[in-house]
């Protein structure tokens, strides 16, 4: 008895579900075609994207004066603020016609390999009196604390024109 009453349930509510369903789909009508993607216009219409891709060689380490000083070939420059290590770094800089969006920018690079050195990293100094920030050299946590980091903003170019 329990078995008769248990399926009829069951094929009452799938009844139900489906009558509720052809409601549903008679009650609200398709969305627009302009909401959905139309083969024959690309997907990505008036996007662009940039890939940049950075290859750099081993750190060449020099030890001089109980001070570790660290260069990479590819580098623009190193990075000197007082107090801080001394590190190469390479600076990317793209130009945008005013009024473009940055919808997304993704960062991805290799396993990070630690290398012991005996000697702190040199710091930047400004004077003979300026000391290597306690902050930075006394703690145990990684410097920088991010390998790679971006700005996003909007510049203005002045164009000094000398005159005779």
């Amino acid at each position: 008895m329990k078995k008769s009453i248990t399926s009829k349930t069951g094929i009452i509510t799938v009844i139900i579900l489906l009558i509720l369903i052809a409601i549903a789909i008679i009650l609200f009508p398709t969305v627009n075609n302009k909401d959905h993607h139309d083969d024959n216009q690309p997907l990505f219409e008036g996007l662009s994207f940039i890939e940049k891709k950075y290859h750099f060689s081993n750190p060449e380490i020099l030890e001089k004066q109980q001070q570790t000083f660290i260069s990479v070939k590819e580098a623009d420059l190193n990075s000197i603020h007082d107090q801080w290590p001394v590190l190469p770094v390479n600076i990317t800089t793209l130009n945008f016609p005013l009024g473009t969006k940055i919808h997304d920018v993704q960062i991805s690079y290799p396993r990070i390999e630690n290398i012991s050195i005996p000697h702190p990293v040199s710091y930047g100094s400004c004077s003979t009196v300026t000391a290597e920030s306690e902050e930075i050299y006394t703690t145990d946590e990684m410097y920088p604390k991010s390998h790679v980091s971006y700005h996003l903003g909007v510049a203005y170019q002045i164009r000094n024109i000398p005159r005779f």
